[in-house]
């Protein structure tokens, strides 16, 4: 055996194996020692393998699946990975400036913002900021807020390319609903494409003659897996109107995958779609139901038509279920058994739908509408959740709902509002002029407004990009004017500096800031981050919390917290 008398001895396998333990922004120096080094260093192979392993979020500009499925040679990974490292220094640079001073944090934030998808990994790595870090609250928080607006601006991104006319996958745009929960945490809309992508892989694998079966077959087969996998579904009629039983997400990182049956049918259509079947969403009266289209010039069964009877069956949904010819219908909410069309006219006529508008009913829907019927659900979800707190006597210490929905409930409002403003909108004849803004979205404008001027500011850009062009700048507009007028305030107020106002220490106020306390009613562990002498929160916040009903009404320190 040679002994090994250097680095430069070992054969070029082992030196890119121990080339792979130094990070990406260490390696031009390592270029800088020999041609050998050098070489070595700009392989390919070793690029890839840090683009893989150091990022996990990327900008859907790179198609980043795709290249990894790619041949190596066939991707510039070292400029990719390259590019990776700038952004990184640049919105930690951008977020620094961020905590350093408080003007300029809106302009500051788009900034990080408009480095897409790729600062996410970074605003991640500062929303877990050890203990040890100077400012690790701050730096935290304001990671957050970052983070916060960064999956805000994705989702609504989503729902304006539907409202364009693009092709969203449905569940991008039921996924854009979680990105408003997400937070800190996992299941953005590329992970519940991966999820959907993973349980795809599974159906095929434990059936191997799937491809062999007929489309009517294999859409049972696919019901009856998301039935045996409780994939759909609720486990009681009572958790009906929980509210995280409205996302998609939600459901499929759940181990129960709790669903309401709209989000229970596009999981399983989106499922479908990534097996090859043909199956949408129908938004039947108070409930939801699947489709299943047969191929092109087939039937269900699998037997060929000729053109004319194609578009015969396929116009018309009143065929009977055993030619073959037209759509099938599936509840997999309920059941894996195929649902006749017989029994869902039943059920139209029972609720006094004509029959001339049965056709309304029993097509399948835009996945636009689904997204507004999630609004709409949501919206119900939050109704509910109120009504529980009406209900609940002050001294109950164990509430009939769930303490993280306390904390997510505003979000979950806020997503659905801005929902309901993009696609309940009409659309303009050309993307240069502005469109008319629905009755729907009238109705949530001043409530978003309210939303971004007291808990997200960052949102002025979204309100600029997205709502104002909605307004026709030749007609005068009260909603337009204020909106104009809070946009500009908001603006205005980043780059002054704020003002000290010192504390009366002589008012009576209990409680002091940076205390943490559990709450005695609703039960979530908190700390305080302000106070006011006494209820300064509009009439609907006072009415909804009862405040008039306490001891003192009114007129008594409340607090703020986080």
């Amino acid at each position: 055996m040679v002994p090994v008398r250097s680095l430069l001895d070992l054969p070029d396998e082992i030196v890119h194996a121990i080339l792979i333990y130094i990070p990406p922004v260490d390696l031009p120096s390592v270029q800088q020692v020999s041609r050998r080094f050098n070489r070595l260093s700009n392989e390919p192979f070793l690029w890839r393998y840090h683009c893989k392993t150091q990022f996990k979020y990327w900008d859907p500009s790179h198609n980043i699946r795709q290249k990894f499925k790619q041949d190596v040679a066939s991707v510039d990974w070292k400029r990719l990975c390259v590019h990776r490292l700038v952004v990184d220094r640049s919105a930690t640079r951008l977020l620094n400036s961020i905590l350093e001073s408080q003007t300029g944090r809106i302009v500051r934030t788009q900034q990080i913002v408009d480095l897409g998808y790729d600062a996410k990994d970074t605003l991640l790595r500062h929303c877990h900021a050890g203990d040890e870090t100077e400012d690790v609250l701050a730096r935290r928080y304001y990671s957050g807020s970052v983070l916060g607006c960064l999956h805000r601006t994705r989702a609504i991104e989503q729902w304006s390319k539907l409202k364009f006319g693009e092709d969203v996958p449905l569940e991008r745009a039921l996924g854009a609903f979680d990105m408003y929960l997400l937070r800190d945490g996992e299941g953005d809309i590329d992970e519940i494409a991966a999820v959907l992508d993973d349980l795809a892989r599974e159906f095929r694998g434990l059936r191997p003659h799937f491809e062999a079966l007929s489309p009517r077959k294999k859409a049972l087969e696919l019901a009856s897996f998301v039935q045996e996998n409780n994939l759909t579904g609720l486990e009681s009629e009572s958790a009906y109107r929980d509210l995280y039983n409205n996302f998609i997400g939600t459901a499929l990182q759940d181990e129960d995958h709790p669903s309401i049956p709209l989000v229970s049918v596009a999981i399983y259509c989106c499922i479908a779609k990534r097996l090859g079947i043909d199956a949408r969403p129908c938004g039947f009266p108070f409930h939801a139901i699947a489709m299943v289209y047969p191929p092109e010039g087939r039937t269900l069964d699998g037997m060929c038509i000729s053109p004319e009877q194609a578009n015969s069956s396929n116009r018309l949904v009143d065929s009977p279920p055993n030619q073959g010819q037209g759509p099938m219908y599936l509840d997999p909410f309920y059941s894996n058994k195929e649902t006749l069309t017989s029994d869902l006219e039943s059920r139209l006529a029972v609720i006094g739908v004509a029959k001339d508008k049965y056709s309304m009913y029993l097509n399948s829907s835009p996945t636009s509408e689904i997204v507004l019927r999630t609004a709409r659900n949501i919206f119900c979800s939050i109704q509910e959740f109120h009504k529980s707190i009406i209900d609940t006597d002050i001294g109950n210490t164990r509430p009939p709902y769930s303490i993280r929905a306390l904390a997510d409930i505003d979000d979950a409002f806020y997503a659905a509002l801005w929902a309901s403003i993009v696609l309940g909108a009409s659309l303009p004849s050309d993307r240069s002029h502005c469109g008319l803004i629905s009755i729907l979205g009238r109705q949530c404008l001043p409530r978003i407004v309210k939303h971004f001027e007291h808990q997200n500011p960052t949102d002025v850009t979204l309100v600029e990009r997205y709502i104002l062009p909605m307004f026709c700048d030749e007609q005068r507009d009260e909603q337009r004017d204020n909106l104009l007028e809070a946009t500009r305030v908001m603006r205005a107020g980043d780059v002054i500096p704020k003002k000290v106002v010192m504390r009366d220490s002589s008012t009576a106020v209990k409680y002091k800031v940076g205390q943490v306390f559990r709450h005695r009613r609703y039960g979530y562990l908190g700390v305080i981050t302000g106070w006011d002498v006494e209820c300064g929160m509009d009439q609907d916040w006072i009415l909804q919390n009862r405040v008039d009903r306490l001891d003192r009404g009114r007129q008594q320190s409340f607090y703020h917290v986080l």
